[in-house]
């Protein structure tokens, strides 16, 4: 009797670790990019009126299937993908300057990226947005190695 009572005991622990760890990856994977091998995992804070966040999975998407050394380049150094305009300036002045034109930006001493709201996904600015990645985690590693 005894083992059966831990048999049962390891089988239901092991059934809610798997439903705890499923639960994990749909949260994790709904908040942003997660690819468990070889691990990749990219939170993405999109602009809920003017951009999309399968855009961007479709640029970190582009970059796995077409360029595996610079997605394993986003992936080691971009912890963090806004979609948001980038400023020249502080925000808190009372007339920030705003580049709308810039395809995105990075920010010194961070793992953070900064990408211009988009919804377009057609191929041209799934890959021009994937080669902007590239370029601003080549920008985070420099800064982090520094070259």
């Amino acid at each position: 009797m005894m083992i059966f009572s831990l048999f049962k005991f390891v089988v239901r622990s092991a059934v809610s670790i798997a439903i705890l760890f499923g639960i994990w990856l749909w949260w994790q994977s709904s908040v942003g990019y997660l690819n468990l091998f070889p691990w990749c995992r990219i939170h993405i804070q999109h602009d809920v009126l003017k951009g999309d966040q399968d855009a961007i999975k479709a640029a970190i998407n582009f970059l796995r299937a077409l360029e595996p050394q610079a997605y394993a380049l986003v992936c080691e150094n971009v912890d963090v993908i806004y979609e948001r305009y980038c400023y020249g300036n502080d925000w808190h002045f009372v007339d920030p300057k705003v580049w709308t034109t810039k395809p995105g930006c990075y920010v010194r001493g961070t793992h953070a990226v900064y990408l211009s709201p988009s919804r377009d996904i057609s191929p041209s600015a799934v890959a021009a947005r994937a080669e902007s990645l590239e370029r601003f985690a080549s920008y985070s590693k420099a800064f982090w190695a520094r070259e």
